[in-house]
Order: structure tokens, then sequence, then C-alpha cells
């Protein structure tokens, strides 16, 4: 982490638990819920309303969930110019999870029906773009392929962006979902020169929290 640059927020979400600024938010009993009742439960309990979510694929779902978290009481888009902010996301199992619904409507030529709505969402950058959409977001942005959980790769292209001033702050992290496995951890970086608080979170505090982690199991 750049010493100019800081984690000013982050989010995690992890198998039906939410954690903000390392803070896990009271939710109702999740144990055993499915991801998407888990999902719904943290939108309605926890988000303004937004349309667009139900249409969402999981894998957006999720990474809508840990962001708006993250941001809804943030003034960081007031603070800077839409085209200062970026997103840069890593990703592991891009979307399977989607990839095999689709996959599901057009695999048999008896009963052949491809859906355009799980189409769309058969990018894994879709999640950055829904988070964009939502918070008006114009600057940069990049899904990169990672290792499961390493934040490493996308927090040093998140600090290159705003080091080389091609952005001011940056929604930065690693989102991955496939089945009833989940993780997403987001956060927000900023210049300390534009922060006048002095509360931040280093990049040890979140390798310690990755690391409680289950392991991930390879899908492929």
């Amino acid at each position: 982490m750049s010493s100019q640059n800081i984690i000013s927020n982050y989010s995690s979400i992890d198998q039906h638990q939410v954690i903000l600024n390392g803070n896990t938010l009271p939710l109702e009993d999740a144990t055993g819920q499915s991801f998407s009742n888990f999902a719904k439960s943290v939108y309605k309990g926890q988000l303004s309303k937004y349309s667009k979510f139900y249409k969402m694929d999981n894998l957006s779902k999720l990474a809508f969930l840990a962001s708006d978290l993250l941001l809804q009481d943030s003034v960081f888009t007031d603070k800077y110019p839409n085209d200062k902010i970026g997103v840069v996301l890593g990703n592991t199992s891009a979307t399977l999870d989607t990839d095999t619904t689709y996959f599901d409507s057009v695999k048999d030529r008896n009963n052949y029906f491809p859906s355009p709505a799980n189409f769309v969402y058969t990018l894994p950058n879709i999640m950055i773009g829904e988070i964009c959409i939502k918070h008006k977001i114009q600057g940069e942005n990049i899904c990169l392929v990672t290792e499961y959980n390493d934040l490493e790769p996308v927090l040093n292209y998140a600090n290159l962006l705003l080091d080389t001033n091609q952005c001011e702050a940056c929604v930065a992290g690693f989102v991955d979902l496939v089945g009833e496995q989940y993780s997403a951890t987001i956060v927000l970086i900023e210049k300390k020169s534009n922060l006048t608080e002095n509360t931040y979170f280093s990049q040890n505090q979140l390798r310690e929290l990755l690391a409680k982690r289950p392991a991930h199991k390879n899908v492929y």
C-alpha cells in the first residue's frame, strides 16, 4: 500500500456474515439460508432500495451488497469528480455460476430456450457495471483474474491509479461466487491528503481477516 494512500473503509461478506469496518452487522439468523435468500435479507435490512437488484445474477448481487454497504454512508461521491473514482475487482471463478445456469437453457436441443436475462451476466466485469451505475462512477475500472482471496494485485493496481493521478479514490476488492460458496471483500482507497480523519485500516488487517476464512474448493 502506497504511503500516500489509505484504506478508509472496508466491508466483507462471507458465508452468512457481514462485516463493516471490523464490526459484524446484526442480522436475523441466516444459518442454513441459500445465498439467494441471504442476499435478500441483507438487502432488505441494510440497504436503500434499488429496483435493479432483483434482476442481477448472484455474483453481481454479492458485489453490489458489499460495495453498497461500504459506500452508503460515504460522502466520497460528492467529494470527488465521477470520472476520478475507479473500481478494481479481483475474481477467481469468473461467471461459472451463471454460465452453468445459462448452459442448462441451451444444452437440450429438444428444449432449447436461451435466456437473455442470464446471458447478459456471463462476463464478470458486469458486476463492476452494476456498482458504477448505482453510484454514478465513471472512472477507470477493471476486473482481474486472481488467486482466491488475493487482494495484493488488486490493491497494487488501485494504488497505481491513484499514484498516477488517474483516480483520486478507488473502490477495490475481491468478489467470488460459485453456488453456495461466496466471498467478498471491498475497500475504499483514498489519498491521505484528501482525508481529515486519521483512522484507517492497514493491509495487514485485511490479510488477517482473509486468513480466518475457510479454504476455497477448486470448482473446476
